[in-house]
């Protein structure tokens, strides 16, 4: 351990060589937990790309103790499927290949029949885990759970056996899934332009030469003996690390790692060598093309984390890119670019300064990268302000604060510690050197390091070369067996832990009122740490007029009547504060966070620009050209397109997301229109909400430090009305298909369903923990794990924001074009029929309330859930109403609930996609209703 370190973080090493790290934090009786090991794609096999990330996916599958039913009839029929695999990958005759995946397709279903698909992920969900999950990066693989403090022991155990002697069952349908994966990435313009910069920069190491999902020949041709192979190889306990950051007693944990984890035995691991990267001494220059809009990327090569001088590196990044007084965000606020920035890409090996930007109309990319070497140009010569160094260093201060609140925060910064072989000590006294560095000295060293030229990758809009697609491979859909457990599991199960009882907000007690002028406040103390968040809540959103969407670009841009917008962002990044506006359909949040030491000069800053906001029919003007430019970006953008979907589908005509001015209608736009909006919702009867160290009677008075005190009673705030959307009806099927050239499919199947009922809550929670929400959901299971149909699906009967509106009916499925029609068949199988297991509803039952009883709500937590309730018209906690009647629920209420207000209904199934390659065979019904819909329809312009 470092003394004085604010995590209390303890570093041991076990005997057999195996990293254990704790940080305790006391916030809730829950724990963030890690466990990785330093392999990822950079450790990979030249030829067999991808591996790292195939052996994440299988080490969910289980092993000889769990995950099976009979380990003797299962494991034959696996060696015989590891053995065609390599028969597979070293046939190259098509008709010869077919006939072996065929046998292997078979000989899979048999081995299915001993299978328990998902039993680990079930398993943590009935232990009330979190965010279950893992990931591949370039030098790790990490696997992630948030469980309670009191499942610690049995989830040890647990992951002392995941590790112990994993099981490479249910392969080809995992396989496919990661094909899936991959898919997704050949549609991402981003992935290919990053790929592209790194492969430049690194022509020696495998950051540039190998990708982390692998190549599409490698994935077609896997070999289950060199996954085995690289699992021991780097998984031992001397390449390995534990984190834990949470509500326990480290000793007693730390003694219960080492009793599980004591099997392990250390091993040499192989070192990763490189040749050193070669100088670049002129630029290179490559030009990447797909649908999406148009963005320029370059980078500078550093050397890696471990490197005394990568602290200045992090000072550069920030010097040029902070999002509020670097170097770029000045580009961005005056307009001479739609969006611009930079940031350090620190990995062990090599590092990178990596920079973006985004053109706005009329401007190209060669533009947009001068403007932006300019300011390189400027920073290796000083220009910039001598006080900026030591206000990155306050907010990285504020950051360390905001960082160390969660268990998530903690665990992740810890880990890439451990990565990177970063000490300690040096992490904690960082700032410290920091704060010393001068302009002149980092003029010095962005001078240096920035001598040579960079790679430059410009992402051009237009049509790439044929996408080279993993194919979808013939599948016959394997035996899940959700009823059935292993014997390890029901001995985990068994296991006597200590209760850990439910606590809820008492929203009377919790809560502090009190009114400012005609305003409500309401606080919760911060009893943490010295950091505040404020919120103004203003009862007006788009919905009152479509002039609050340029509202919230504008404010941005504009200054106040005695700081420019550049300026009024550095005086507040001085004093590491942040200011927003959020504008709902029904609400504005504009917020305010940061130090309580300088709350009053914040809120200051804060109070001018709300109450004396610049008006310029130029700074106007420039934000109207930014905003037609990104409405044209938006259009090309398939995540953006897809998120949009939803919302098209629950209404008619105009709602939440389309109810924008036309492009001609923003156009005739006037400053004053947008002056004279802020004052009526300055003028509205507002809240606002704190969080932070002060007591409300020192609270109010650093308001009205402020703040002028109001000599008389104001006059009742402005009531503001806001129509209605009309919801969308079916009286039959119906069908929107939605045109676009991607790799992907995205499914999406919408409805209103009934008015809003409080008593429902508890129900619905229950179905969609057993239904669609997570990887031990029913649709997950059939979807992805029998049938392989998607890498992404899941499926929810939404809650609404506020009591007037109905709940709504969500599922979604993202999968190949081709398999589009068994993809549909599959959801709407299992939303007619709801497949039903006593043991699973159980399990979820179990879930729900472990999770509950071991959540806190806390800080600005608290007000936003006090809100919350009061749109539904709740006097409690939505959890607390879930807790209390979940455990009484049978599954034939369940199976009622299904089957009366989800299966009887009519749906609406969206098709986002390129229509030459969908299958238009998932649209059966004769008299359904089939509407091709255009982006304008979508996004309103």
């Amino acid at each position: 351990y470092v003394s004085g370190d604010p995590l209390e973080a303890r570093f041991y090493t076990l005997q057999n060589g195996l990293t254990v790290v704790t940080s305790v934090n006391k916030k809730e009786p829950r724990l963030q937990t890690i466990i990785a090991t330093k392999a990822g794609s950079k450790t990979d096999p030249a030829n067999h790309t991808g591996l790292a990330h195939y052996l994440e996916h299988m080490l969910f599958k289980g092993t000889d103790k769990y995950g099976t039913l009979n380990k003797e009839k299962e494991m034959p029929l696996l060696n015989l499927i590891d053995e065609l695999y390599e028969v597979y990958n070293n046939t190259t005759e098509t008709d010869a290949r077919a006939r072996i995946y065929r046998q292997i397709d078979s000989v899979s279903g048999l081995a299915a029949k001993f299978a328990i698909a998902n039993e680990y992920d079930n398993l943590m969900a009935n232990l009330g885990a979190k965010g279950t999950n893992a990931f591949t990066w370039f030098e790790e693989t990490a696997y992630i759970n948030d469980v309670p403090s009191n499942k610690i022991e049995p989830w040890l155990k647990v992951e002392a056996e995941r590790f112990r002697n994993p099981v490479f069952r249910i392969f080809h349908t995992e396989l496919e899934a990661v094909y899936e994966e991959k898919n997704i990435s050949l549609d991402s313009d981003d992935e290919k332009a990053l790929d592209s910069l790194l492969g430049a920069l690194f022509r020696r190491h495998n950051y540039g030469l190998q990708t982390t999902i692998g190549t599409v020949e490698h994935l077609k041709n896997p070999s289950l003996k060199e996954i085995r192979k690289y699992f021991e190889t780097y998984y031992v306990p001397n390449n390995m690390v534990i984190i834990l950051s949470g509500d326990f007693d480290q000793d007693a944990v730390v003694t219960s790692v080492e009793k599980h984890f004591a099997y392990m035995q250390k091993k040499p691991v192989p070192e990763y060598t490189y040749q050193p990267e070669e100088k670049i001494t002129k630029p290179v220059e490559i030009s990447v093309y797909g649908p999406e809009s148009e963005y320029v990327m370059f980078g500078f090569r550093f050397p890696g984390a471990a490197h005394p001088q990568t602290e200045k590196l992090e000072i550069l990044a920030d010097l040029l890119s902070n999002g509020k007084a670097g170097l770029l965000d000045g580009l961005v606020t005056r307009g001479e670019v739609l969006s611009a920035d930079a940031g350090a890409f620190i990995l062990k090996d090599y590092s990178m300064l990596y920079f973006s930007g985004r053109p706005k109309e009329g401007q190209s990319l060669e533009q947009v990268k001068d403007l932006i070497l300019v300011q390189v140009e400027k920073l290796k010569s000083g220009g910039f302000e001598d006080d900026l160094i030591k206000a990155i260093v306050n907010n990285n201060r504020r950051n360390e604060m905001q960082t160390a609140e969660s268990n998530a925060g903690r665990a992740y910064d810890l880990l890439d510690e451990f990565i990177t072989g970063k000490d300690r000590l040096q992490v904690l006294t960082a700032d410290e050197r920091k704060a010393k560095l001068t302009v002149r000295e980092m003029a010095a060293y962005a001078s240096e390091n920035l001598k040579d030229a960079p790679v430059i990758v410009y992402k051009r809009t237009g049509e790439t070369s044929e996408t080279n697609k993993v194919p979808k491979p013939p599948i016959t859909p394997v035996e899940v067996n959700r009823d059935k457990e292993s014997a390890f599991v029901k001995e985990i199960k068994a296991m006597k832990t200590a209760e850990v009882n439910p606590v809820f907000p008492d929203f009377k007690k919790d809560i502090t009122k009190n009114r400012v002028e005609n305003n409500e406040v309401l606080a919760v103390k911060n009893v943490t740490n010295g950091l505040f968040s404020m919120y103004y809540v203003i009862p007006v959103g788009f919905r009152y007029t479509p002039l609050m969407r340029v509202l919230e670009s504008y404010f941005g841009y504009a200054g106040t009547q005695t700081l420019s917008a550049e300026q009024f962002d550095k005086e507040l990044y001085k004093l590491a504060a942040d200011m927003s506006i959020s504008i709902g359909e029904e609400e504005t949040w504009i917020s305010l966070s940061g130090l309580q030491e300088n709350f009053v000069p914040s809120f200051s800053l804060f109070h001018q620009k709300l109450t004396r906001l610049q008006a310029d029919e130029k700074i106007l003007s420039t934000v109207k050209q930014l905003m037609l430019k990104a409405r044209s970006d938006e259009k090309m953008n398939p995540d953006r397109i897809s998120s949009r979907l939803y919302s098209f589908g629950l209404y008619e005509g105009k709602n939440p997301i389309n109810d924008v001015f036309s492009n001609e209608e923003l156009n005739q736009v006037k400053v004053s229109e947008l002056t004279d909006l802020l004052n009526i919702m300055m003028n509205t009867g507002y809240r606002i909400l704190y969080h932070g160290p002060q007591d409300m009677p020192d609270f109010i008075s650093s308001l009205y430090a402020v703040r002028p005190i109001p000599v008389s009673t104001p006059n009742q705030p402005t009531q503001v009305k806001m129509p209605e959307y009309r919801l969308r009806t079916l009286s039959a099927p119906e069908y929107m298909l939605v045109d676009f050239k991607k790799v992907q499919t995205d499914l999406i199947w919408v409805f209103n369903g009934e008015p809003f009922n409080a008593s429902w809550i508890p129900t619905v929670s229950l179905y969609n923990e057993y239904f669609g929400g997570g990887m031990s959901s029913v649709v997950f299971q059939e979807i992805r794990e029998s049938k392989a149909l998607a890498y992404s699906t899941f499926s929810t009967y939404a809650m609404p924001t506020f009591a007037r509106h109905p709940f709504r009916f969500y599922a979604y499925i993202g999968c190949q074009g081709d398999k589009m029609p068994e993809a549909v068949e599959a959801m709407e199988g299992l939303i007619k029929q709801m497949p039903k297991s006593a043991g699973k509803f159980n399990a979820a039952k179990a879930s729900l309330l472990n999770s509950i009883s071991s959540s806190r709500i806390t800080g600005m937590g608290i007000l936003n859930e006090f809100l919350r309730c009061e749109r539904l018209g709740l006097d409690k906690p939505v959890n607390q109403l879930v807790a209390e009647k979940v455990p009484t629920l049978t599954q034939n209420e369940m199976e009622k609930f299904q089957s009366e207000y989800i299966s009887k209904k009519n749906r609406l199934l969206i098709l986002f996609g390129d229509m030459n390659t969908l299958d238009k065979r998932a649209i059966r019904s004769e008299d359904a209703g089939i509407r091709t819909v255009t982006l304008e329809e979508i996004f309103g312009y």
